[in-house]
């Protein structure tokens, strides 16, 4: 859910620290608690200052992870779902 920056430059150099901390936990690891930080995202489908979780560690050749946070309000969920989801055991 939380959209996440990988702190590979001095962070205050484009972002803004918020006095906020996010909780992280992955599928087998500890929760940790992450720094949340403001930076201004501009792609297609969004324009706006966003809240992000600092880390120190994503997967090689990543440095943002957006996470359904960010993608929610760029591509909100429509009000009402007209196909039901099958699942089978």
């Amino acid at each position: 859910m939380q959209s996440l920056l990988k702190d590979t430059h001095n962070s205050e150099d484009y972002c803004v620290i918020a006095n906020k901390t996010t909780l992280l936990k992955g599928i087998i690891t500890q929760t940790q608690r992450v720094p949340s930080i403001q930076v201004h995202l501009r792609t297609d489908s969004i324009n706006e200052t966003v809240l992000c979780g600092l880390v120190n560690e994503l997967p090689n050749g990543i440095d943002f992870l957006i996470g359904n946070d960010i993608r929610l309000r760029a591509h909100p969920l429509p009000d009402k779902v007209t196909e039901e989801a099958v699942t089978t055991c």
